[in-house]
């Protein structure tokens, strides 16, 4: 019955076990050098006792368009200092690769323990957990200083996350305030209330000009301790989440997520594929009150 409903072959179900559970951070799961590694064996013995393999393997054979090879690497034509560390680590390979391949040498180095690299013409902070290394980033204050002087000397800085952290005035953990970069002149303090929206910005000046626009969302648990007049190379606009529909704007502090969401009832039904889910969102409007826009506030 439920492979007629969903015209999707079943080959099989992983029970709920305890001890396989992957412990969580306020942003993310536990880093690859922190997990565990005994439970391999326990979950290979689940997967073989609860999927069939044979009709997996069958699955999953699929014509394979011959390899394109990927267009060669410019010669380098900038160095670019790249944080990498326990500290900041979230990157996502892609991005790295076509810095390459645009011309970039990438030179890692630790905000933790290494000096900042010589002879750069930029720098990139990821994102990560400042947070959990804030001594220790703090102690290092050569390389603190010397990226506050390589932004004051008018060198591009692109920091995300954590990055951006990292290159505020302090940071505030618990009311304890750890000493940065100081590039910013505000800080930033953690723990705060859970901030998440979708957002979109357009530039106006810096490093990617003007008019670029892109969209993403935010999601963290930090703040801007205190928010100085402060040039912006972006405009930001968000989805502050109200109980009435309103326009995206442009916002200086980004809003909690603890009032109701805004969802189109049509939107909702068009992106439920299983019929479970889509019996769930038709059951919705008997308790929630639509406007005439169609816009519903869903608790």
């Amino acid at each position: 019955m439920l492979f007629r409903r969903l015209y999707v072959l079943i080959i099989g179900a992983l029970p709920r076990a305890a001890d396989l559970v992957l412990p969580e951070r306020h942003l993310g799961l536990h880093l690859p050098h922190e997990a565990r590694t005994e439970y391999v064996d326990q979950l290979a013995t689940l997967i073989e006792t609860h999927i069939d393999l044979d009709a997996l393997l069958r699955s999953s054979v699929m014509e394979r368009l011959p390899a394109t090879a990927a267009p060669p690497a410019l010669p380098p034509k900038a160095r670019l200092a790249v944080a990498r560390d326990e500290a900041f680590c979230f990157y996502y390979t892609d991005n790295l690769e076509l810095l390459e391949q645009a011309g970039a040498e990438l030179v890692p180095f630790s905000p933790i323990s290494d000096p900042l690299p010589e002879n750069i013409d930029g720098i990139y902070i990821g994102g990560g957990y400042p947070e959990l290394h804030a001594d220790k980033l703090a102690s290092n204050k050569t390389t603190r200083d010397a990226i506050r002087e390589f932004a004051s000397a008018g060198g591009p800085i692109y920091a995300e996350c954590g990055g951006l952290m990292y290159l505020a005035h302090a940071l505030e953990l618990d009311g304890q305030a750890h000493p940065m970069c100081g590039v910013f002149p505000f800080s930033a303090a953690m723990p705060a209330p859970l901030a998440i929206a979708y957002v979109e910005i357009t530039t106006n000046c810096g490093l990617f000009g003007s008019g670029q626009t892109a969209r993403g969302h935010l999601f963290h648990h930090s703040a801007i301790a205190d928010d100085p007049d402060t040039d912006r190379c972006y405009e930001l606009k968000n989805s502050a989440v109200r109980s009435t529909p309103r326009p995206l704007r442009p916002a200086t502090a980004y809003p909690v997520a603890r009032k109701p969401i805004q969802v189109p009832i049509t939107t909702a039904a068009r992106s439920c594929a299983c019929p479970r889910r889509a019996s769930i969102v038709a059951r919705v409007p008997a308790r929630m009150a639509a406007d005439e826009e169609g816009t519903s506030a869903v608790q």
